[in-house]
């Protein structure tokens, strides 16, 4: 059976585990949760722009992922 340890290096169960980290996700603020979706975003976009620059240099053999990545673009 596996087990975590918390900050006291005591070790959890996975009961424990999951009621603590219940816990912390039911306390996060507005605020923490606009600045995560926003870091996703971006790092979504740049994603989506590098796979649209990829697949640009190689168009002949993959041009329809650049037709699948600029339809998504536009929807992030």
């Amino acid at each position: 059976m596996k087990f975590w340890k918390d900050k006291e290096g005591k070790e959890l169960t996975y009961k424990e585990f999951i009621g603590r980290w219940k816990d912390g996700i039911q306390k996060i603020t507005p605020l923490q949760q606009a600045r995560v979706q926003v870091r996703s975003t971006i790092i979504m976009l740049i994603g989506i722009l590098a796979g649209i620059i990829v697949s640009i240099m190689n168009f002949n053999k993959i041009w329809w992922v650049t037709i699948i990545l600029v339809g998504v673009f536009g929807f992030t």
